[in-house]
């Protein structure tokens, strides 16, 4: 038997499927609601402010209520959309939902509750406690020679990454161990994406030439710019400044 408590509980959520067309955008948008979204198939990039994210198959972005972003589809795509009356938990970012393997665990138990049939606003309700959960957690403690060399150390510079270890004062096979564990990236990269993240943003904060923004984002040309940036965001320079330029 349900009581009134879970019955209510059961109310508080919306849960629905969209689908996404390949090189289908979604300008910049808001929503009235705090969500979480569960990426079922496919993949996509989006823009929140001038910073992006690749999204793909089996990723867990939880959004606060009104928070703008812009999204593009690298692929056929489908998602699962969680609305929740409340606001997401404090504390919950986008890290922290992708890299918590509970929240992935109840996020797929919920997907399969939805397309196969199940108790859904059970698993809805145990995808908010985990995520309620996973903001309670307490912050990964770092060495200070790491929370140093993240700081200090020039990422998008031409440096090789040995010199990252000197920054650090470590070992280089002790930095290169040690910082891949906590970052859940080699020091590589982390410079990799330290780079897109620059040259994205000087593509939609200014008028710069691509061959200029691979020079101040660290590329050793427009060609390598195009390759990486394509890897690791799903579409060239060029086009992410034609589907995000506000």
């Amino acid at each position: 038997m349900t009581s009134d408590n879970e019955a209510a509980e059961a109310q508080r959520f919306h849960l629905f499927e969209t689908t996404h067309a390949l090189h289908s955008a979604m300008g910049y948008h808001r929503h009235g609601v705090a969500y979480v979204t569960l990426v079922v198939r496919g993949g996509y990039t989006e823009v929140g402010g001038l910073s992006p994210a690749a999204y793909a198959a089996g990723d867990v972005i939880p959004h606060g209520r009104d928070e703008e972003h812009s999204d593009y589809f690298t692929s056929d795509a489908a998602c699962l959309n969680l609305e929740l009356d409340d606001a997401l938990p404090h504390g919950i970012t986008h890290d922290v939902a992708l890299r918590d393997e509970g929240v992935r665990r109840a996020a797929s138990l919920l997907t399969a509750q939805f397309y196969r049939g199940g108790d859904i606003a059970r698993a809805a309700r145990a995808l908010q406690l985990r995520l309620r959960d996973a903001a309670q957690l307490p912050a990964a403690a770092y060495p200070d020679w790491v929370a140093h060399v993240l700081h200090h150390f020039d990422w998008i510079g031409e440096q090789p990454i040995r010199a990252a270890a000197v920054t650090a004062g470590v070992h280089p096979t002790h930095f290169s161990r040690t910082f891949t564990k906590l970052l859940g990236v080699t020091p590589s990269a982390y410079r990799q994406r330290a780079r897109v993240a620059r040259a994205s943003f000087l593509v939609l904060s200014s008028e710069h030439t691509l061959a200029a923004i691979a020079a101040e984002s660290g590329f050793s040309d427009q060609s390598h710019l195009t390759r990486t940036f394509t890897r690791a965001l799903g579409l060239s320079p060029s086009r992410f400044r034609r589907t995000f330029e506000s």
